[in-house]
């Protein structure tokens, strides 16, 4: 009985140990043939660089893509190593009068198929979810990059310890710290279906629930980048949190609060905003310690120590 069941055992399991080796050669190689996405810049952009970034593939679309193909690469290849595996079962005669070998070889090929389909499918939906991301983030982006041609000097992704701004703004108008939150819009997408998120000066009110950690996150990164900056300089300063939604219309029911926009509400905000002035001198100042910042390098202690909102 033992010896019977070893030799119906000996096709399925040779079948099973070449589809995890394939599995194994198809993700190596298609890492070693990938090309990666460059990173991009951060520090001082200007306007092109602003617009090249949009229009860049974004690292997290990249590493999907490479998902996607070696799932797909897993649907392709499973059916083929077990029919292989039949094939070579029958020729060389280790496949049974009964076929249970067969059969073994079959149910081994449907279950690592039914895996690698799951695996297609799921790097598919983690690709659409990038991509979603990626276009918020390039709405962002959009929005900025008109505040660098009037002056204002842009400052892409600035990281201290426990500081993280996604874009700081210093201009005439006085120095803001711009974080963007990509927040799902539940499937809506161009700005005539943008769903509505209410907000009252202490709270965002989105169709699924209230929402306030993600406005006292801006404000405290504001607050301490304004103490990181403020350091060896004469005159205080006071950097302002403004939170931009991509794919949300934000309704404003309150003067309270930060600014929450809709980033496409970003450079009307810039010309009706209450000015907090800084001189050319100051200003200088300003960009020059952060460039400095950027220049050294910084790389925080532990990236945990940055705590954002999910």
């Amino acid at each position: 009985m033992t010896e019977s069941m070893l030799a119906y055992s000996i096709l399925p399991l040779g079948a099973l140990a070449a589809i995890l080796v394939a599995w194994g050669f198809l993700a190596l190689l298609l890492g070693l043939l990938h090309k990666k996405a460059p990173e991009a810049p951060a520090g001082a952009l200007s306007a092109a660089e602003l617009s090249s970034q949009d229009q860049s593939v974004s690292p997290a679309i990249d590493r999907a893509d490479l998902q996607v193909r070696r799932g797909l690469a897993f649907v392709i290849a499973t059916p083929l190593l077990a029919l292989a595996a039949c094939a070579f079962g029958i020729l060389s005669n280790l496949a049974d009068d009964y076929g249970y070998a067969l059969f073994g070889v079959a149910l081994v090929g449907a279950v690592f198929w039914t895996l690698a389909f799951l695996i297609h499918k799921n790097a598919r939906e983690r690709r659409r979810e990038a991509k979603w991301k990626d276009e918020a983030m390039g709405l962002v982006a959009r929005a900025v990059a008109p505040l660098a041609e009037r002056g204002h000097v842009i400052f892409k992704d600035f990281k201290a310890e426990n500081i993280n701004v996604d874009y700081l703004i210093v201009g005439p108008k006085g120095v803001f710290a711009l974080q963007r939150q990509i927040q799902s819009t539940g499937g809506h997408s161009g700005s005539d279906s943008e769903p509505l998120v209410t907000y009252n000066g202490r709270a965002l009110f989105f169709p699924h629930g209230r929402e306030h950690l993600i406005l006292d996150w801006a404000q405290d990164q504001a607050e301490r980048f304004s103490e990181w900056l403020s350091q060896g300089l004469e005159t205080p300063i006071s950097a302002r949190a403004i939170l931009a939604l991509p794919g949300w219309r934000v309704k404003r029911i309150s003067a309270d609060g930060i600014s929450v926009i809709n980033p496409t509400q970003l450079e009307a905000l810039f010309q009706y905003i209450k000015p907090r002035p800084i001189s050319s001198g100051e200003m200088q100042t300003i960009v020059a310690r952060i460039q400095a910042h950027y220049a050294a390098g910084w790389h925080a202690p532990n990236p945990q120590s940055i705590s954002q909102p999910a």
